[in-house]
Formats: C-alpha cells, sequence, structure tokens
C-alpha cells in the first residue's frame, strides 16, 4: 500500500514539474553561461568587444578607452584598500 501511494506521489510530482521544465532548462543554461564567464573574465571582455564592434563599430574605441580607465582605477582601488 505504501509503496503504490509513493509511486502514485512521484507520477503527480512528475505531471506538476512538465509545466516548468522547459523554463527551468533555460534558466540553467543561462546560469552555465554567466558561471563560464564569471570563470574566464577574459572571453567576457572579448565577447563584450564583439559585440560592441558590431553594434556600433565607431564607438568601440570610446568605449575601450573608457573600460582601460575604469579597469585602472578600480585596480587603484583595490591596490589601496589592500594595504
Amino acid at each position: 500500500m505504501l509503496v503504490a501511494r509513493s509511486a502514485h506521489q512521484r507520477m503527480e510530482i512528475a505531471r506538476a514539474m512538465e509545466y516548468w521544465r522547459k523554463p527551468l532548462a533555460m534558466a540553467d543554461k543561462g546560469l552555465g553561461v554567466v558561471r563560464y564567464f564569471r570563470n574566464r573574465p577574459p572571453a567576457l571582455l572579448a565577447g563584450t568587444v564583439v559585440v560592441a564592434a558590431l553594434w556600433r563599430p565607431r564607438n568601440v574605441l570610446g568605449w575601450l578607452r573608457r573600460g582601460l580607465g575604469m579597469w585602472r582605477m578600480a585596480l587603484a582601488v583595490k591596490r589601496r584598500l589592500s594595504g
């Protein structure tokens, strides 16, 4: 009796979760992309530059200058805070 009831409950849970299967799979893929780029900052930078170059080629140099300046400022702040 208990085994049959457990099997029935598992089937009910599986049916209830079917609606969420695709959205959760998409969220899982999105988290995988975030983890990939978090562990590979140069890949994130390269991807950002490529997207920026395709989006607005004329503005890429300006964005790169600003980004480099912000990166240098962040490094300086990090050095000061760490001692």
